[in-house]
Order: C-alpha cells, then structure tokens, then sequence
C-alpha cells in the first residue's frame, strides 16, 4: 500500500491571488476602460470589451504583471493558511495557464504571500497552447485533486479523474457544476 500523500493542483489566479480586480483597476487607469467584477463573464477579454483580440489580451496582462500594481497584489484571506493545511495532508502543485515567461513574478507573488514556503509551480497549455494542459498534468503528477475558478479547464480535469472543485465567480457563475464541487473560496 502506498503511503504518499494525494496530490492536489492549485490554480494561482482568482484562486489564491485576487488577480482581477487589481487588473481591472490597472486598465482603468492606464487604459481608461472601466469594467467591474461582475462585467466580466469571460476570461476571454475581448469578449467583454477591454481589448480587440486574444493577442493584444496577452500583451497587456504581460504589462500588468511587470507592473508595480501587480507586485501589491495579496492574497485572498485565508488562502496561504487554506495552502499550509492542504499540504499536511497532500503534495501542492501550483498549475496556471499564465505563460512561462511571467515564471519570475508568479514566483514571487507565491513566496511572498506565503512566507517563503516553496511548492512546484508549472505552466499549463491551456489559454496558450503547446504545453501540457491542466487536465495533462493531473495524469503526469497523479493529482488527485485541483482546485481552479475556470470551469473548462476542471471538467477536463475532472475526466482526468482529478475531484475538482470550482472557485465561484462572475465568469463561471452559469456553468458547472457537472461533478464539479462549487466553493467560494480556498479557504472553504
């Protein structure tokens, strides 16, 4: 009988990192676009107006992320705690679709919020293409589990045979939860 310990992958974005908001305030005032939270249904950013196409789309969260703002973005309450008592009980792995590239900031971000603790972090083919999905890495690392606010990519890990549990926002809120478990935070 094995005695390791479940994995479990953890999205960074809207799951342990209030991403948008801190984003959508930088738009705001580099871009003059005004959008809320709830404005935005889509991870998709042309689809809700603040940029034309999927190109430009990266090239501005690739700004915002070399950005000072980003650098004061802080964790959701309770999420590093939520990340140190999953790790009693299971193997963390960080997994989001943000392009390897940004590798330095989000490691950043993670250390910091988290006190220097360091877990993997790996960078998904998702949004991006080209690398291993997060549903690939469920099979790769044999994750038992992963937690992400976007529900496309946890059905495919659920198919996977991952336990997958949705992070609730506006972007997701019509879908799921098909085997999907809806949480409202890391921390639930």
């Amino acid at each position: 009988m094995s005695t390791e310990r479940p994995g479990v992958g953890v999205d960074v974005d809207e799951v342990v990192l209030p991403t948008m908001p801190w984003f959508l305030e930088y738009v705001r005032r580099t871009r003059g676009i005004d959008r809320t939270m709830d404005e935005i249904i889509s991870y998709n950013f042309w689809e809700v107006g603040l940029v034309r196409d999927k190109e430009e789309s990266i090239a501005l969260f690739d700004e915002f992320v070399e950005s000072e703002d980003y650098a004061r973005v802080p964790f959701y309450p309770g999420a590093a705690q939520a990340i140190q008592r999953l790790d009693e009980v299971c193997r963390v792995h960080f997994v989001t679709s943000r392009l390897q590239r940004q590798e330095t900031r989000t490691r950043e971000s993670l250390e910091r919020g988290l006190k220097g603790l360091k877990f993997p972090l790996h960078f998904s083919g998702d949004f991006h293409e080209g690398k291993l999905t997060k549903a690939g890495y469920c099979k790769e690392l044999g994750l038992s589990y992963f937690i992400d606010d976007n529900y496309k990519y946890l059905e495919e890990c659920s198919k996977a045979g991952a336990k997958c549990f949705l992070i609730s926002r506006p972007w997701n809120i019509l879908h799921g939860p098909n085997g999907l478990v809806r949480v409202t935070s890391l921390a639930e």
